[in-house]
């Protein structure tokens, strides 16, 4: 990697960096924290339901839509910013104005983080009281506002630290903010429980408070180093000009607030589900408990199994924009077209089996998890969304790290018209129903993800080699796919056992999967090489039992 610098007389100088940093590396850091928090976020809701019941989770829920709404507020896009401008800033060795850029967007969101609290904390009886007519919520509301302050000043922390391509000191943080999270939220609620529910809800509340500080102690105690090294210099890489914090700001929110529009385009559109989902249901014949049965099918049932392959993706999308930008800001045109190729090589690799593997398992998954068979047809018509929720996700990151952050949210706008189309027009079909609001959101992400390739393309300088980056995943795939289907009617008459004969079908499909991607070549020494620890170990095995090349 080539640092460039500006000396004193405006000449540039090229220096030749200490350690190359792999953003491949950096994504499995992040997706293995992303996924040891997503099982932890899923497992401790058996025992908090067993501990708090039907009513006590009720008035914990009360308080959570109205955290995630204020948090989205608060940080607004600024995470990506500041990744991708302490990027930019570290590439041309201005440590300087990186520590600027920071510190421009640690005091914005620690002031928007407390405005939040403060407004959720005063309104907290009137919206208990008014909006979700159950007083009680007012005190699980209040408890989980000091988790806006911790968790909005935490991604200060972890944009830099992105920026930086130092990917572990989010993975940790993130791993011990959902431990204390999830063990202070059973303790407080075991031990508030005699004194009610509306107080062992709220000590639920709170322990997403205690996590976030947890997290952000971590990532000060990283970040103490950075300060010592800052004060030790004393003008930055390129002589004694340094960036006016206004003109930061600037920078700032020229990114962040396309960001945030992007990032709110989703969540609307998902509102919008909530009401034109059941209404044309009702206009295919369907009453309104069997519409909102169904629409449960859709959203509570389906969706969560369809955003959890895009674990991987997120975190390959949120290395890759300062990979990206650090590439863009250094012209190096060469590394830009290699990290993108990169990427849609690995997305590719990840989606296509995952969105397959859901559409032909997709009843045995749903009969698995919720004994309920029926579902795996809503499940099916979401399998296309689970492959491009997968390409749209990390092709925007690559926009993104090329500064053209418009063109994503553009893209997102033109997909969720055509989804809430098509929606609109299948779901009042009776033999379709709700099958046809997951067919709408695949085609929507579809067109997303396509017209986000068509911008990548278009903006990068070089062949992104498409065809081959799928080929082998698809044939690989294929494969697995016949396998699966093959193999799973033979464990279920083995075992008599939909969970067994379900996950010995899965088993067998990721193990011929992997052995089809080693065989071709899909997979290569040099991936196994960006996995910590493990991955040169996995290449000495692979390569004695003659599985690579």
């Amino acid at each position: 990697m080539l640092y460039v610098t500006v000396g004193r007389e405006g000449e540039l100088v090229t220096t030749e960096s200490s350690s190359n940093k792999n953003f491949i590396r950096g994504a499995a850091i992040l997706a293995a924290a992303g996924i040891i928090s997503r099982i932890l976020g899923a497992l401790y809701r058996i025992p908090l339901a067993n501990l708090l019941g039907d009513e006590g989770i009720g008035l914990f829920e009360l308080a959570q839509p109205l955290y995630n709404f204020f948090l989205t507020a608060s940080t607004a896009g600024l995470p990506l910013a500041i990744s991708k401008l302490v990027s930019e800033k570290t590439a041309v060795r201005d440590e300087r104005g990186a520590m600027d850029v920071f510190k421009v967007a640690l005091v914005f969101l620690l002031f928007t983080g407390v405005l939040s609290a403060t407004v959720m904390f005063t309104t907290a009886d009137w919206l208990a009281g008014n909006v979700y007519n159950d007083p009680r919520g007012a005190l699980s509301i209040k408890a989980i506002t000091p988790a806006l302050i911790f968790v909005t000043v935490v991604s200060a922390f972890r944009g830099f630290f992105q920026g930086r391509q130092e990917m572990a000191p989010s993975a940790i943080s993130q791993v011990l903010e959902q431990l204390f999270r999830v063990g202070s939220m059973l303790l407080l609620a075991m031990l508030l429980l005699p004194k009610g529910l509306e107080y062992a809800a709220a000590g639920t509340a709170l322990g997403a408070g205690i996590g976030g500080f947890i997290g952000l102690g971590y990532l000060i105690i990283k970040f103490v180093p950075y300060v010592r090294n800052n004060r030790r210099k004393k003008a930055v890489a390129y002589g004694e000009y340094r960036t006016p914090w206004g003109q930061i700001i600037k920078s700032i929110f020229v990114i962040s607030i396309p960001v945030a529009l992007g990032a709110s385009v989703l969540p609307i559109v998902r509102a919008i589900d909530s009401w034109i989902v059941p209404m044309r249901l009702a206009v295919a014949g369907f009453t309104g408990q069997e519409a909102t049965a169904l629409f449960g099918q859709l959203n509570g049932m389906a969706m969560p199994i369809v955003y959890f392959p895009n674990v991987i993706t997120l975190a390959i999308a949120s290395s890759v924009v300062p990979a990206i930008s650090e590439a863009y800001v250094l012209k190096g045109k060469r590394k830009i077209v290699d990290k993108a190729r990169e990427v849609i090589r690995v997305t590719a690799m990840i989606a296509v089996p995952a969105g397959i593997g859901i559409l032909v398992m997709s009843s045995q998954i749903c009969s698995f998890l919720y004994s309920k068979p029926e579902v795996g047809g809503v499940l099916a018509s979401l399998s296309g969304a689970a492959i491009f929720l997968c390409i749209l996700q990390t092709s925007a990151a690559i926009l993104q790290g090329m500064g053209k952050v418009v063109l994503p949210v553009k893209n997102m706008i033109i997909g969720s018209l055509v989804k809430i189309a098509f929606e609109f027009t299948l779901t009042a079909i009776p033999s379709v129903n709700v099958v046809g609001a997951g067919i709408s959101t695949s085609v929507g992400f579809a067109v997303v993800a396509i017209l986000n390739m068509i911008d990548v393309r278009r903006h990068i300088d070089g062949d992104l080699n498409l065809m081959s980056s799928f080929l082998k995943p698809v044939i690989s795939t294929a494969v697995m796919a016949l396998l699966v289907m093959g193999s799973y009617p033979l464990f279920f008459k083995l075992f008599n056992r939909v969970s067994i004969a379900t996950l010995a079908a899965i088993g067998i499909g990721v193990l011929v999967y992997l052995v089809l991607m080693l065989r071709i070549g899909g997979i290569t020494e040099h991936d196994f090489g960006m996995i910590p620890k493990f991955g040169p170990k996995l290449v000495k095995l692979f390569k004695k039992m003659k599985l690579m090349r």
